[in-house]
């Protein structure tokens, strides 16, 4: 068995020690619970053999007995069944899609037989006021990882980009996955047909079954061939092998691979150490070796970086403790779907789903606690005669443990089928792609049955406890106390209305924030500037001409344009950026890189500073740059960079800066805006066209550009999109996050309100004689529903000041990792204190002023 493999001062257990582990708690907590509960039992059947047969004749009547009274006691008290019922369907419904969500990210990646040895690299570079941590690494670092490092079994390359695949008259656009020959060996993507070695050959293509059969249909596609056309002209590759479809839990997602060196830019960068665009993974023989891994080839990264570590060396960079500045890094690949470095979004979304689900389920247990414990007082006389009959202590508990068993089955049931119904709607709303047959997973259903056992023995195990526990005597005197003043009922009413005000609390700070971004100035026209991007069957040069033609002349179109990368996140799907980093005036300089087509600036609608933007006047501006103003205030101003000449490359002249535009934000608002330059070079890496419209009809402009695209691009998708839509889609994390704050509050105050109303209930009615003598001496209505409601409002009115630091200190730490964000203002929780306490009052209030209306003389008639 392997055991815990130590990374970086962290312990990664592998797969099946955690299933082990996991699988002896349960054990365990089930050997405990049946000791605990049968242990009289199992005692008197030790001290007296003849009664063990007795008592077995007798178990199932007396179950079913049991059954029976629990139902007819149910049934009794309808209203408080039903409250209980709907609260634990509505939390179990929540509690599985959660559960279900919670499980499928945490299983990413565990299909992999060797999940335990592959770990992807990346590095770490210490500049000059910062360590930056990247994911990708240069083309040539997979032959020296593979070479050079001890104890690297295998090692691949994975990058990607969009293609068009052609079988007879069939065409379809795909996202090709380019890789080395280890790929298939090092992850388990079963082939389901042909070469057990599929990527030995240049030329070999490997399918997964959707795409073999979206291309082939129920032909056998292995040794046919597939034409291949990236950004140039077609080529022939032969389908070596058809792999099973990428499971959804994958972090890796392919539907087509091929070796990696049939991608685009590989002749150009095989040997460039200073392009740094792929991702990499190792096979290591030893996972235990990752822990120095990084030490043992750090000679390595110093040989190949000596050029990039000098630069640094010039810049004022310092080294860390060893004196390095560039080192190769692993990464777990259970780690890769969460780690930030990677495009991951954290553990901390994942731990507060599971808080949610805890949080859910904790408000609906409560009401169990609460209204059994309340109706307590109904029920004193009937325990206290069983008692008399001589019933011991733990049938009493079986007995009262047993309605609460009834009752949560039937929700667990309920639960299910409303899972099941509100799953479509589920995976839309949160975009979390679940499937039902998840629960067919043993360690779910043991996850699932041990939190529903758990469950009933808070909700029902404790009441039944302390109800079987009444003084007799006390109890047929009627003189039946629960608890002091209620210490344990009020407890738990504070705590579910604390859950439920922080969450409203978080609620509003997300939807603030939210907003914030969303409305906050960029500093380009974001409203009227149509963003569409390029597919395998448009050449750029041909499609941006046709268009300037066919729209050049008409007044609703104010400018056309194009670049290498979109604005936000596009209708495709992509959102990307470049880097260049070179040296100047003794000084490492690091700026975003993008590739754009004349009329750039005036299209987006951005401001010129200083200089001019680029120009068909001047031919040199092919070789000239236009910077920003955070680029600019590296070089000593605006009007300073102006002129200057920037060795960007080696192998090519220097660039002149011919303009300055003012900054505004090209990334997310997460991050504060970065050095960027615009170049006119390349223009046929260009992937997105841009088309500015006039302000008026803005629906009827889109629907120009759609039919002149229709037009100039005939057989091409048509994605248009607004660019307000693009930067939209950049906070779609935001945006789940504020839709499940939104879900949770609103469930957690409607089933605490439930619990409270139940509550309110019984508490009034055993103040009826109280509010009878009153009213006979003379309180009014107003008085009577103050006095009813001010012992719950209290309880609320603490709920929220517990509650507004809590949500203050949570959510200041998420609003902390945003570079533009909201200051979490005092009103915020001002706003939750009102709408908390006046839901609290309407639910109170209803029971108080029935109570206070009632007639007094039927109140005073059973007074003893």
């Amino acid at each position: 068995m392997t055991g815990p493999v130590p990374l970086a001062g962290r312990v990664y257990l592998p797969d099946q020690f955690r299933a082990r582990i996991f699988l002896a708690t349960i054990a365990a907590s089930i050997l405990f619970a049946w000791i605990t509960a049968g242990y009289q039992g199992i005692r008197a059947a030790l001290t007296h053999p003849v009664h063990t047969l007795h008592s077995t004749q007798k178990v199932l009547p007396m179950f079913k007995t049991y059954l029976k009274i629990a139902w007819r006691n149910l049934w009794k008290s309808r209203v408080m069944t039903g409250v209980n019922l709907l609260g634990m369907t509505a939390a179990f419904t929540v509690a599985l899609l959660l559960a279900m969500t919670v499980y499928s990210e945490f299983s990413y990646d565990n299909f992999h037989t060797n999940s335990q040895s592959v770990f992807q690299v990346y590095r770490s570079v210490n500049d000059r006021d910062r360590i930056k941590e990247m994911a990708n690494l240069p083309m040539p670092a997979n032959a020296a990882l593979k070479n050079e490092a001890p104890g690297v079994k295998a090692a691949t390359r994975v990058i990607g980009s969009s293609a068009s695949l052609r079988v007879g008259d069939k065409e379809v656009e795909q996202f090709v996955s380019y890789v080395d020959a280890d790929f298939l060996r090092m992850f388990t993507f079963p082939v389901i047909s042909g070469s057990k070695a599929p990527l030995e050959g240049m030329s070999d293509m490997v399918l997964t079954e959707k795409l073999a059969h979206s291309l082939f249909g129920n032909a056998d596609p292995v040794g046919k061939t597939v034409q291949v056309r990236t950004s140039g002209d077609w080529k022939p590759f032969q389908v070596s092998a058809v792999v099973k479809d990428v499971p959804q839990n994958s972090t890796i997602d392919f539907t087509c691979l091929q070796r990696y060196e049939n991608y685009d830019n590989y002749e150009q960068c095989k040997n460039r150490w200073d392009n740094s665009m792929t991702d990499q993974y190792i096979q290591l023989e030893n996972p235990a070796a990752a822990a120095t891994f990084t030490q043992q080839i750090q000679g390595m990264v110093n040989k190949y970086y000596a050029g990039t570590i000098e630069d640094h060396r010039k810049d004022g960079a310092q080294p860390d403790a060893n004196g390095n500045f560039i080192r190769l890094q692993l990464l777990p690949l259970k780690e890769v779907h969460f780690n930030p470095i990677t495009g991951g979004s954290g553990r901390q979304f994942i731990y507060l789903l599971m808080a949610i689900a805890c949080f859910i389920i904790f408000i609906a247990a409560t009401n169990f606690v609460n209204i059994a414990l309340a109706r307590a007082f109904g029920r004193g006389r009937e325990i206290g005669m069983r008692k008399v009959m001589g019933a011991l202590e733990r049938q009493l508990v079986l007995q009262l443990w047993s309605e609460t068993l009834i009752q949560c089955l039937m929700a667990l049931v309920l639960g299910l089928l409303c899972a099941r119904l509100l799953l479509p709607f589920y995976n839309g709303m949160f975009r979390a792609g679940l499937s039902f047959s998840l629960l067919k997973d043993l360690h779910l259903l043991a996850y699932t049955a041990t939190a529903f056992v758990l469950i009933t023995v808070f909700a029902g195990g404790y009441p039944a406890w302390r109800m079987a526990r009444f003084n007799t005597l006390q109890v047929l005197k009627g003189k039946l106390r629960v608890g002091s003043n209620n210490r344990l009922r009020n407890s738990l009413i504070v705590g579910q209305f604390t859950i439920a005000a922080a969450l409203i609390c978080c609620t509003l700070v997300a939807w603030q924030q939210l907003n914030f971004l969303r409305s906050m100035p960029l500093g380009y026209n974001k409203e009227e500037v149509i963003s569409i991007p390029l597919d395998n069957k448009v050449q750029y040069e041909q499609a941006i001409q046709r268009l300037r033609n066919k729209l050049g002349s008409d007044g609703r179109v104010k400018g056309i344009s194009a670049a290498n990368v979109n604005m936000g996140r596009g209708n495709d799907g992509s959102m990307s950026t470049s880097m260049l980093s070179f040296m100047y005036n003794d000084h490492m300089i690091t700026t975003h890189w993008r590739t754009v087509d004349y009329d750039y600036v005036n299209t987006m609608g951005m401001r010129l500073l200083a200089g001019r933007d680029f120009s068909p006047s001047f031919a040199t501006d092919t070789n000239a740059l236009v910077i920003n103003e955070a680029m600019a205030r590296i070089l000593g101003g605006p009007e300073k960079a102006v002129g200057q000449l920037m060795p960007v490359s080696g192998n090519q002249p220097p660039m002149p800066i011919i303009g300055v535009v003012k900054d505004f934000n090209f990334e997310s608002l997460k991050k504060t805006i970065s050095p960027l330059s615009f170049t006119l070079s390349g223009r046929e890496n260009l992937r997105y066209i841009f088309v500015k419209v006039g302000p008026g009809n803005l629906p009827a402009s889109m629907h120009l550009v759609k039919q002149a695209w229709e037009e100039v691009a005939p057989g091409s998708t048509f994605q248009g999109s607004f660019l307000d839509e693009n930067t939209d889609r950049q906070y779609n994390q935001e945006g789940r996050l504020s839709r499940i704050f939104i879900s949770a509050a609103v469930l957690a105050i409607l089933i605490a309100c439930m619990g409270l109303f139940a509550i309110a209930v019984m508490a009034m009615a055993q103040r009826t004689r109280e509010i009878g003598i009153r009213k006979v001496l003379g309180a009014s209505v107003n008085n009577l529903v103050l006095l009813l409601s001010a012992d719950f409002l209290k309880l609320v009115v603490l709920s929220i000041l517990l509650a507004a630091p809590l949500a203050w200190y949570g959510m200041d730490r998420w609003l902390s990792d945003y570079a533009y964000r909201i200051h979490i203002q005092g009103w915020t929780f001002l706003l939750v204190a009102v709408i908390a306490v006046g839901i609290a009052f309407c639910t109170v209030s209803f029971n108080a002023i029935r109570t206070a209306l009632a007639n007094p003389v039927k109140s005073l008639r059973s007074l003893d």
